[in-house]
């Protein structure tokens, strides 16, 4: 008889059994994580999709005056009125039952789901701004929804604001009654006009803006430096310019030999860099340019540049004048500065 001989018939140990249920725990656990995160972030999306949707509806209805006005009711706020001295306006907030259609339709209101995980908690009228005292104001209506516990990540409140253009009257003192509201017509054009400085296109072309920004441009020249006659620059003579303070110069060496680096003053806040030039003979000129002498070894430099590597506060790039061996005369370094608001351009 033959017989077949076999290796080890003792299979695995308890302690091999109960390591290798252990790291198949772990790994379990790991994908479960994974798994949920994976689920938390998907609900976070859904539901910030479809809060924004719900916003976009907002947004169509309160558009047309008279729907607006029709939701911003006695019956449907909290309040039809508010004080409108400047101290009290930034706080006021109203409180608002439901958003409907024409048809009666309720599209948002405290309480409503608007997706798995997700619920609105808050209607309110707030943010005034004064457009025109007692007659027209700015405000914003906010959605704010909330997150059911641990189904997204991230925050647990979600806010959206939709713009708004109260027209209203006063009825005493400066309680502010609202009258009328919208987006559209002549309070979008108010809200284009005075708000933001615009231009108002009742009519746009397919695609275009119906509020184009108007862009208010003023130059700032700093104190200048005069050129001598003897191709240097005279330290003792800063002559004055309109900005406040002393020229900011600084000395430099090239390969052609030594120049003077002057700067305009930095923009105001909030606004942006446009142009980079030099005012002289009570001209600004904005172009760059070189001016050869009559060697190659001593060039003459009239050079502006806006410098990238050397940036403000508020990180745009500085206004630089760069003089070398130029004509005896005097130099004033100057920058154009933007924005859509005049006011934002002392």
């Amino acid at each position: 008889m033959v017989r077949f001989r076999f290796g080890n018939l003792e299979g695995f140990s308890l302690v091999q059994v109960l390591i290798g249920m252990g790291l198949l725990g772990v790994l379990g656990l790991l994908f479960a994580q994974i798994t949920t995160q994976s689920l938390k972030g998907q609900s976070a999306v859904r539901g910030s999709s479809e809060l924004n949707h719900l916003v976009d509806q907002v947004t169509l209805v309160l558009q047309n005056p008279t729907v607006c006005s029709s939701n911003l009711t006695a019956a449907n706020l909290s309040s039809v009125s508010f004080d409108s001295s400047s101290g009290a306006l930034p706080g006021q907030v109203i409180t608002i039952n439901r958003i409907t259609l024409p048809s009666g339709s309720v599209i948002a209101e405290p309480g409503m789901k608007i997706s798995s995980g997700l619920v609105l908690m808050k209607l309110e009228l707030r943010g005034f701004q004064e457009l025109s005292a007692g007659t027209h104001y700015l405000a914003m209506v906010r959605l704010e929804a909330k997150r059911e516990q641990n189904s997204a990540i991230g925050s647990p409140i979600l806010t959206r604001d939709v713009p708004l253009t109260l027209a209203t009257h006063i009825v005493s003192g400066t309680t502010a009654q609202i009258d009328q509201c919208g987006s559209g017509g002549t309070l979008a054009k108010l809200l284009c006009e005075s708000t933001m400085g615009g231009v108002y296109d009742p009519a746009p072309p397919p695609g275009a803006p119906s509020c184009r920004l108007k862009i208010h441009s003023k130059w700032y020249v700093s104190a200048g430096v005069r050129w001598t006659t003897d191709n240097a620059m005279d330290a003792g003579v800063f002559l004055p310019g309109t900005a406040p303070h002393s020229p900011e110069v600084s000395p430099g060496i090239d390969g052609f030999g030594s120049f003077y680096n002057v700067f305009a003053p930095d923009c105001p806040s909030g606004t942006q860099v446009t142009g980079c030039a030099v005012k002289m003979g009570g001209k600004i000129v904005t172009s760059q340019f070189i001016s050869n002498g009559p060697t190659w070894s001593r060039p003459h430099i009239i050079r502006t540049e806006l410098d990238y590597s050397d940036l403000d506060s508020q990180g745009r790039p500085r206004c630089k004048l760069r003089l070398r061996n130029v004509y005896a005369t005097d130099y004033f370094p100057a920058i154009q500065c933007s924005s859509s608001s005049a006011e934002a351009l002392p």
